[in-house]
């Protein structure tokens, strides 16, 4: 009995072994693969990283050259209203704005009526499943186009 129990022994050393050598190879090909994703990532990070800052300023200098154009898009329209403004028509405009009258003219103030709240009539909002069905149906169905008679 001894034989038979020393051979059990030994194949449960064995396959203990086993196992644990299974585990530090799992554990080894883990670490393995989790640094060469950690080396491949910062590779890739630095090889795109002027790509992306270069994505970054062309996106800040489009963005800029859109405030440029409002800006002077706005900048004319006041130059214009300043030219206006300095004409005797533009003075004569806001003067008016502001209530002054000519010499023998006489000024009428109408004030406005204030609206009754029996009075105002107010259409009510339609439900949301209609906008949402005619969003859907706009999809769908072209407009027509009117006809020429």
């Amino acid at each position: 009995m001894t034989g038979s129990r020393k051979g059990k022994e030994t194949m449960a050393y064995l396959r203990r072994r086993r196992t644990v050598l299974r585990f530090r190879r799992l554990v080894f090909w883990s670490a393995l693969i989790c640094l060469c994703v950690y080396i491949a990532y910062h590779c890739a990070e630095k090889l795109a990283r002027p790509y992306f800052v270069d994505w970054q300023e062309a996106r800040d200098i489009a963005r800029i050259k859109h405030e440029i154009n409002a800006v002077a898009a706005e900048n004319r329209d006041l130059r214009r209203q300043i030219a206006y403004l300095q004409t005797d028509a533009g003075i004569e405009a806001e003067a008016r704005k502001l209530g002054m009258v000519k010499e023998g003219e006489v000024a009428l103030v109408v004030e406005a009526q204030e609206r009754n709240e029996l009075t105002r009539t107010e259409k009510a909002p339609s439900p949301r499943w209609q906008s949402v069905m005619r969003r859907i149906a706009s999809i769908f169905v072209k407009p027509r186009k009117p006809s020429r008679g």
